[in-house]
């Protein structure tokens, strides 16, 4: 059995394969993008960059320091993801919100 450890709650887990499942009865999934013996998270190379949008005439409408993502992702996608998903009132703590890994 493989022990993944879950990026919600940290908490290791012993992941079931189908000849210890025995006669439990329901659903088996294979794995096919994992292993099993990492967590997904850990294969990902992350970045911190800032997510910076502007209007026509210069002007910053949207800016976020340190917002981590995927080494891979754009700075598009990283202006998208980081406008729609992270907000709050400027200058305030509570509105970096960071991404749970």
């Amino acid at each position: 059995m493989a022990t993944v450890k879950p990026a919600l709650h940290g908490k290791a887990v012993e992941a079931e394969t189908r000849e210890t499942l025995g006669t439990q009865s329901g659903l088996v999934f294979d794995r096919f993008f994992t292993d099993g013996k990492i967590s997904p998270f850990e294969a990902v190379e992350w970045e911190k960059r800032t997510a910076l949008i502007g209007n026509e005439k210069g002007t910053t409408i949207f800016r976020q320091d340190d917002v981590e993502v995927p080494k891979t992702w754009s700075q598009t996608a990283t202006n998208i993801v980081a406008s729609k998903y992270f907000h709050g009132k400027p200058a305030v703590p509570s509105a970096k919100v960071q991404c749970a890994r």
